[in-house]
């Protein structure tokens, strides 16, 4: 019985989600989990969802401000919401006097 060798495989650099999105239909995880790390899901607390986010608002804006807001989500590689929330978030810690992000 021989014994084959595989080529090591790096997980390469994107331009674009929509370019990783495309990478990862076509690939398997499995052979570059020499590349990944465990990691804790565990964000700041003015940014976790759980059970006591149970508020929801509707917001609506020109369309200036729409597209300045998913230029700013695209940039930050983010989802809108995740980005309406960080902005609220900082915002209220500047009113309360706090430094946003704690």
């Amino acid at each position: 019985m021989t014994d084959t060798v595989r080529a090591k495989t790096t997980i390469p650099t994107f331009a674009s989600e929509k370019e990783e999105r495309d990478f990862w239909d076509t690939h398997s995880i499995l052979n570059y989990l020499n590349e990944t790390e465990d990691v804790t899901n565990n964000p700041p607390a003015h940014l976790r969802i759980g059970p006591g986010y149970k508020r929801s608002t509707v917001l609506v804006f020109s369309p200036e401000q729409y597209e300045a807001i998913v230029a700013a989500a695209d940039v930050q590689d983010i989802p809108i919401p995740l980005l309406l929330r960080r902005w609220i978030a900082d915002r209220l810690a500047q009113e309360r006097g706090e430094t946003p992000g704690e």
